[in-house]
């Protein structure tokens, strides 16, 4: 069986195969995946590359099918999975409006070599990270908005909490938005600080300082959390860096924090502060 017809009986089977050849259009026609497709360069970018596509494809098909439709890990994962093998030799579009597109990334990637060495410990437990920051680099504002919402929506003074991705969601909206009513910011594990030196933050190019409207800014890290960046040097006197320290390693890492009483006194500790100096 050819790899494009296992992944058309895996989208059967999912429930998810109308709608498949519009998400793998959509995420491949996208802005930030033609340029990621345009730059990357060697094994290792183009197996990283391969994952988040793949990534990015099943989670814009399950957007549209969410009401209807729900995956456990593992079946995603296979999902994933039988795409990154349906790209090789441009058998995805096969499947869809995307077989030009599909075709030339194939050809970029020169055939099964590139799928050969992306495989790693490290990857497998990053994968859906990636996917996910591609999604939200091409669809952000949506979610922005409705961070704003919830935020006008709450009674009282707000601590802004965003764990990895959603770090980079919170601070993008307050940078892009007034909303008085966010007294602190907290980032868990987050990467806006990487994204902002690499000029990929949506709201605010490499080297520019942070607007008025971000309010006081604890970032929280995990030495061993290799998805979480440290704040304060890329900020200088508008973040506090604070680590959460811990012997364990990744993927684990990455959701210690919330297993960690240090971390929840912290956020008490900054609530009361927050809940004493409002009017």
């Amino acid at each position: 069986m050819s790899q494009a017809s296992a992944l058309k009986e895996d989208l059967v089977a999912a429930g998810l195969a109308e709608g498949f050849d519009v998400a793998v259009d959509s995420v491949l026609r996208s802005a930030p995946a033609r340029e990621a497709i345009a730059q990357s360069q060697g094994d290792a970018a183009w197996g990283e590359l391969v994952d988040a596509l793949a990534e990015a494809i099943i989670a814009e098909t399950l957007r549209h099918r969410s009401s209807t439709t729900r995956l456990v890990p593992a079946d995603r994962r296979r999902l994933v999975e039988s795409v990154i093998d349906a790209f090789h030799g441009g058998q995805l579009g096969v499947l869809g409006t995307a077989a030009k597109v599909s075709a030339e990334l194939a050809m970029r990637m020169g055939g099964a070599w590139a799928l050969d060495h992306w495989r790693g410990p490290l990857s497998d437990s990053a994968h859906p990270f990636v996917g996910d920051v591609l999604r939200y680099l091409a669809r952000g504002d949506a979610i922005r908005r409705l961070i704003a919402d919830c935020v006008r929506d709450a009674d009282g003074p707000v601590v802004l909490l965003g764990h990895s991705l959603g770090g980079i969601a919170a601070l993008d909206t307050l940078v892009l938005r007034s909303l008085p009513a966010v007294t602190a910011l907290v980032t868990v594990g987050s990467q806006g600080p990487l994204l902002h030196e690499m000029g990929a933050l949506p709201s605010l190019d490499a080297g520019e300082d942070l607007p008025g409207s971000v309010p006081r800014w604890l970032n929280v890290h995990h030495r061993r959390d290799l998805l979480s960046y440290v704040a304060e040097p890329i900020f200088p006197g508008r973040v506090v860096d604070v680590e959460i320290a811990g012997n364990e390693v990744m993927p684990e890492a990455h959701s210690a924090y919330f297993d960690r009483k240090d971390f929840y006194d912290l956020l008490a500790s900054l609530v009361k502060e927050v809940g004493r100096a409002a009017p």
